[in-house]
């Protein structure tokens, strides 16, 4: 039998210890570019344009009206993120992005953005300190949660999309899939209690579901 050397083992553990490493600090930190970059992209619609087929950065950017050095480098990023993939010059659409990020597809999601770095949403989280010492949101007046706030509205008018693509796997009618998606979103200030009991929906959110309906020829 072999004489086990505690030392030894010590020693071997220690090596197979993975460095600190301040990577994830760092990528944490920085996590606002690519907030920035993708933002950029939807703006410029540089995923519509290659909806069609692969394209090359001066070709996206007489689309764009953009710079094609800046083209260049923003899809450049993308690709390394994994929004776009890219072969010699030409830049293509993953088929994660070819769903949700071509304004050519029904389940888009690129509208997502505007209420997603609201100012409403993204000042909350400029104020969590104060709101970890508070416990609650450290923005005057209740911040979003105050009732009738226009920030949920903004939100079932930009999200309903997305809650009615979710909804069409659950509910085979089109009544069903309305009451749905409508009762999917946020309507703090605009449910009552009476409202619910009668199993009748928000009337706020039913206007706007009603008008993404139109919008789509629907209705």
């Amino acid at each position: 039998m072999t004489d086990v050397n505690p030392t030894s083992l010590a020693r071997e553990a220690a090596t197979k210890t993975p460095a600190p490493s301040p990577a994830l600090l760092f990528d944490t930190i920085n996590s606002y570019q690519k907030t920035a970059a993708i933002k950029a992209a939807v703006e410029l619609d540089i995923f519509t344009v290659l909806a069609g087929s692969p394209e090359t950065a001066e070709v996206i950017a007489r689309h764009a009206k953009a710079s094609p050095r800046g083209i260049r480098i923003l899809c450049d990023f993308l690709t390394v993120l994994g929004f776009l993939t890219k072969s010699g010059d030409d830049y293509g659409l993953t088929h994660d992005s070819v769903v949700f990020l071509s304004r050519k597809s029904l389940a888009y999601a690129g509208s997502a953005l505007e209420f997603l770095l609201s100012d409403h949403l993204r000042g909350a989280f400029e104020l969590l300190t104060g709101a970890v010492r508070k416990g609650g949101t450290a923005q005057p007046h209740d911040g979003s949660v105050a009732p009738e706030h226009p920030m949920w509205i903004s939100f079932a008018r930009i999200m309903g999309p997305l809650m009615a693509l979710a909804a069409g796997g659950l509910a085979p009618s089109t009544k069903n899939k309305r009451l749905l998606v409508i009762y999917s979103i946020p309507t703090r200030g605009f449910t009552t209690p009476a409202s619910v009991l009668r199993g009748t929906p928000p009337p706020k959110p039913l206007e706007l579901f009603k008008e993404w309906e139109r919008g789509r020829g629907l209705s």
